[in-house]
């Protein structure tokens, strides 16, 4: 049920983008996917792509509105347990790591 006090909004381009100022090119990213209606467990799945496909240009008129989808893969066998689960935040991963003038383009 979209808007409810469990849902948070979904994020924009614009908001993920402000996230991300500072770290490096090579940090991985990942979805923790929630695996319940109250948020109490999440699993972490890697973002191993994002587009509408191979060759498709997201800025043609078509995809004006559109949401801009990262796809999310699952975890190799014998890869660390990255499900997690509680009231508690996930794992902080933020290393400190302080904007620079050329983030802010």
């Amino acid at each position: 049920m979209s808007g409810s006090p469990l849902e948070p909004a979904q994020w924009t381009v614009g908001q993920l983008r402000a996230e991300l100022i500072g770290l490096p090119d090579h940090t991985p990213v990942v979805v923790d996917v929630a695996m319940d209606v109250t948020g109490s467990t999440y699993e972490r799945r890697p973002v191993v792509g994002a587009g509408y496909g191979p060759g498709i240009d997201p800025t043609e008129d078509i995809f004006t509105g559109q949401e801009f989808p990262l796809v999310a893969g699952h975890q190799a066998p014998g890869d660390v347990d990255l499900s997690w689960s509680g009231p508690d935040q996930p794992p902080v991963t933020d290393q400190g790591i302080t904007p620079t003038g050329d983030d802010t383009a």
